[in-house]
């Protein structure tokens, strides 16, 4: 739910600025949220009503993620190619290394913890949390200006102006 209304802020702060693949991105990756939480609630009825789990509400939530994924890896470039404050390159750095952070992550925690799902979890939200933190704590404060710094020569000639 904090991811959505972290997206919904990114929406608003970024608006025009992230281009209509960064808002497609930003849609793309509510869906994927709001599909997630579909499989959770199927997987927690499933236990509750039955006692025991479900693989529907499972492979919706980890076809989600995956879509999650890749959502987030083309939004971190977004980020990072359009330059409006190092706190938001950070954050775009972080979306767009999801993938090997989780990796990481899910090694790490089942290395320390193999009983349990510290892995698991720590894989899907922790490099998340960190890009999420980033961009609702910086960028309210003018780390998204209104015009990003131009990324290549193409961009600096359809502006009109030749800076």
């Amino acid at each position: 739910m904090l991811l959505l209304l972290g997206l919904a802020q990114l929406w608003s702060l970024g608006g025009d600025r992230l281009g209509r693949l960064g808002q497609a991105e930003i849609i793309v990756s509510a869906l994927a949220l709001a599909a997630m939480a579909l499989g959770n609630g199927i997987e927690l009825y499933a236990v509750t009503a039955r006692g025991t789990e479900g693989d529907i509400g499972h492979t919706i939530f980890l076809i989600a993620f995956l879509i999650l994924i890749v959502a987030s890896i083309l939004l971190g470039q977004i980020l990072v190619r359009r330059r409006w404050s190092a706190s938001v390159h950070w954050a775009g750095l972080f979306l767009l290394l999801v993938a090997p952070l989780g990796i990481l992550f899910l090694v790490l925690g089942g290395a320390l913890s193999p009983d349990t799902g510290l892995g698991f979890w720590s894989a899907l939200s922790v490099s998340y949390a960190i890009a999420r933190v980033l961009l609702a704590v910086f960028a309210p404060q003018g780390g998204m200006p209104s015009s990003p710094v131009a990324t290549s020569a193409i961009d600096m000639t359809c502006s009109g102006s030749p800076t």
